[in-house]
């Protein structure tokens, strides 16, 4: 197993051990998505605790010179305000507030972020008929940014699913064959021939049930996996097609 420091959005940071990235950000799920937010792998790590007077648990330090570490890599404006102004708060706070905001601006944060960011991966990974997590990785890479009609598709795949909600998030185990996929809400007529190997609506599915769960896409796509063979509805369908619509460049 592996160890990995996770920086999120909004500076919080956690450490987890896992196989892989991918993993990590598996069960990184119980705290929040972790799809966007930054990951480092350490080699090694030591965290003490003391066990205070009423038997919490507070963290005393990281071993010697891994905080160090951890604050060069997950928050570089801190770690230079730490190293050069010991004695200039001004200049210490303000590093601090732009280290909350340097990953995830304030001005960019809106309700359709986590929808639109889902739909366009699942179009990416279409597109190049890779894995959702290659197409995450992808993204990063590639610096891929998704454009205002993104968050307008978003808002309408909300609008549209909202008389579907227990539908959707009725989930069991990923053994089960009871995730609905036959959501019929648009007409057949609106919709071109169906490609059985298109796993775009798939995809998509797995997106929506991310945002309904405030979970990862990666996290919920082993619960759309198991049917792939199975028809899909023209909902599904329907939203593929809005997305291919869309540039997945500016």
């Amino acid at each position: 197993m592996k160890v990995f420091i996770c920086r999120w959005q909004n500076g919080d940071l956690s450490i987890v051990s896992a196989r892989d990235p991918e993993d990590a950000v598996s069960v990184l799920d119980e705290v929040a998505d972790a799809t966007d937010a930054e990951l480092f792998e350490t080699k090694d790590l030591l965290i003490h605790f003391e066990l205070d007077d009423n038997g919490n648990l507070v963290l005393q330090e990281f071993g010697e010179g891994r905080e160090d570490v951890i604050y060069e890599k997950a928050y570089p404006l801190l770690f230079q305000a730490r190293t050069n102004d010991h004695h200039d708060e001004t200049s210490f706070f303000e590093a601090l507030e732009a280290e909350r905001t340097r990953l995830w601006p304030k001005d960019d944060i809106r309700e359709t972020e986590h929808l639109a960011r889902n739909l366009f991966v699942a179009r990416v990974a279409s597109d190049r008929n890779i894995s959702l997590a290659s197409a995450l990785k992808t993204i990063k890479a590639e610096t891929l940014s998704l454009n205002e009609s993104w968050h307008t598709l978003a808002v309408k795949c909300e609008v549209f699913n909202t008389a579907h909600d227990n539908n959707i998030i009725g989930m069991v185990p990923p053994s089960s064959s009871c995730v609905s996929l036959r959501l019929s809400s648009v007409p057949q007529a609106e919709l071109k021939p169906y490609d059985q190997n298109d796993l775009l609506p798939h995809f998509l599915l797995a997106a929506v049930l991310a945002e309904r769960l405030a979970a990862s896409i990666l996290m919920t796509w082993p619960y759309v996996r198991p049917h792939l063979k199975e028809e899909i509805g023209t909902y599904w369908r329907w939203l593929a097609q809005a997305v291919r619509d869309l540039p997945t460049s500016n």
